[in-house]
């Protein structure tokens, strides 16, 4: 005989209260309906637990000095280089200090160029052996150019690239930096790639890819003065943006584009 609920409360049912049945009711009861327990007892959930706020990150940069001597100004100099501790790479209104220290022989000053802000964040006149902190939280992505304020610095070495990653950034299966640096006053005349020196006639090392490999290429022409004509020889490339910002997605005529001073273009 099968009993409906409500026949079986008529009828009447023996309940055996004793401390392990009332335990174990009890936690079925606050397992299975723990709003309804909370009302009854006139209390609301418990706050969620504030974990404290993790302090922005620090990425250290440092201007040195080079390897290399350059004839500037009937003087020889030594080559700069801004050597980063670790990838200068953020994402957009990640909170975060840039912290510049001038191990060189001369004031430097530092500037981010392609920011869309009211002003380029410069720092002026960092004493020798001086450490300056920069806060910072850009909204922009974008290829960006850290660099010294003076041109002749800049002759001497002193770029870096600054990435601010997409929140969704194009599908590729290999991203590489192209900064090219001149050291115009070496004999004979020098490029660098990437931090490597080039004599000007020599081709850089090759990257190897796997067929139908789709490469993006942040490029930044890094040099005081000089210009080039950049060509894609052999494979197909897309210019995705142009000078930190994003642009329609075209293919350049005959494969080639103009590459001059400051410019950064982000290439697939």
């Amino acid at each position: 005989m099968v009993l409906r609920r409500d026949i079986s409360i008529k009828m009447g049912l023996r309940v055996i209260l004793n401390r392990r049945n009332f335990v174990r009711g009890g936690a079925a009861l606050l397992v299975g309906n723990g709003a309804a327990v909370n009302a009854a007892v006139g209390q609301t959930a418990p706050p969620a637990a504030i974990l404290p706020k993790e302090p922005p990150r620090t990425l250290q940069v440092t201007a040195m000095l080079g390897r290399g001597m350059q004839l500037m100004s009937n003087h020889l100099r030594r080559d700069y280089t801004l050597e980063a501790a670790t990838a200068l790479r953020v994402k957009p209104n990640e909170k975060f200090v840039l912290r510049v220290t001038n191990a060189t022989d001369e004031l430097i000053g530092i500037q981010i160029r392609g920011l869309r802000l009211p002003s380029f964040p410069t720092v002026a006149n960092i004493e020798r052996g001086a450490t300056v902190e920069l806060p910072l939280q850009l909204a922009d992505s974008g290829t960006f150019l850290l660099q010294a304020t003076d041109v002749e610095q800049i002759a001497r070495g002193l770029s870096t690239l600054l990435v601010v990653e997409e929140t969704i950034p194009p599908q590729v299966h290999l991203e590489l930096p192209f900064l090219v640096q001149d050291r115009e006053h070496q004999l004979p005349p020098m490029l660098s790639l990437n931090g490597e020196a080039k004599a000007s006639e020599k081709a850089a090392d090759p990257i190897k890819v796997q067929p139908n490999t789709r490469v993006r290429l942040r490029m930044a022409n890094a040099t005081a003065s000089r210009g080039f004509l950049m060509k894609f020889d052999g494979m197909v490339a897309f210019i995705v943006a142009i000078d930190s910002t994003p642009s329609e997605i075209f293919r350049p005529r005959q494969d080639a584009f103009p590459f001059g001073p400051g410019a950064r273009y982000d290439v697939i």
